[in-house]
């Protein structure tokens, strides 16, 4: 039985399950049940924060993950995650971006410099947007209020939501799927459009019909051929549910001068 507690809350109490190997599990539950600090025990990420208190084992081909033996590096090598917000360790900026790089032998402080230096540009140079078909999953993500969905979907309301500050935020709303597309077209257009230096991404979370607008948008319109095109999970910052699509890229203001 797994358990664990902050301080005096206790945030899982008697976990017990099997996951075998090459099997899909999903965790199911309303926001703050303790899906995340569950998955965050299984290569102790946990360990990280303040005040934890752990009882029971985790065990990765019958070897307990936390023996004093194991290796947390070799651990979180085979054992990944990616989180639904963005969730740095609990360092410096600077730390979390060349924790990696450290990790693989790069020590030149000089290097490491360009590196942190490269990411913060491109990061205050990246776009995302993203519709989203259906607002019930909005609702069950605790992102807008039950009467607030089941109004925006008999208006058939198609809100777009991107990421700010590692946050997911409203980028406006459209009517219907037409006007959806036309939102997110408009959003590229008061970014200035699209950096042609760096790759573009349009992604679909159920059928590649779901870019053809953006594609066909982009070619006729701002000459760009070589968009990837990629499925996506459902989870863009949030449960944004299938039906879901947008675009990812760099505005013009980015150089490679750096």
């Amino acid at each position: 039985d797994l358990n664990l507690w902050y301080g005096d809350f206790k945030a899982l109490k008697d976990i017990s399950l099997d996951v075998g190997e090459r099997e899909i599990t999903a965790l199911i539950g309303p926001s703050g049940c303790g899906k995340s600090t569950f998955l965050k025990t299984l290569n102790r990420m946990n360990d990280l924060v303040p005040g934890v208190r752990i009882e029971g084992d985790v065990r990765l081909r019958g070897q307990d993950i936390f023996a004093r033996e194991m290796q947390l590096t070799e651990l979180r090598r085979r054992v990944g995650m990616v989180f639904q917000k963005a969730n740095p360790f609990p360092m410096s900026i600077y730390d979390n971006i060349t924790y990696g790089p450290k990790l693989h032998g790069v020590r030149n402080k000089a290097e490491l410099d360009e590196l942190v230096e490269k990411m913060t540009v491109y990061c205050q140079n990246y776009c995302q947007y993203f519709a989203v078909d259906d607002l019930k999953y909005l609702r069950k993500g605790g992102r807008l209020p039950a009467a607030v969905a089941v109004a925006g979907g008999m208006l058939g309301i198609k809100p777009l939501i991107t990421i700010q500050d590692g946050k997911v935020a409203m980028a406006g709303k459209a009517r219907g799927l037409p006007g959806a597309y036309v939102a997110l077209f408009k959003k590229v257009e008061e970014m200035g459009g699209i950096n042609p230096a760096f790759p573009a991404l349009a992604g679909y979370t159920v059928s590649p019909r779901e870019v053809t607008p953006i594609q066909t948008y982009l070619r006729d319109n701002l000459q760009q051929e070589d968009l990837l095109v990629r499925q996506i999970g459902c989870v863009i910052g949030t449960h944004a549910g299938p039906g879901a699509f947008g675009i990812a890229f760099f505005d013009k203001a980015l150089t490679l001068d750096l």
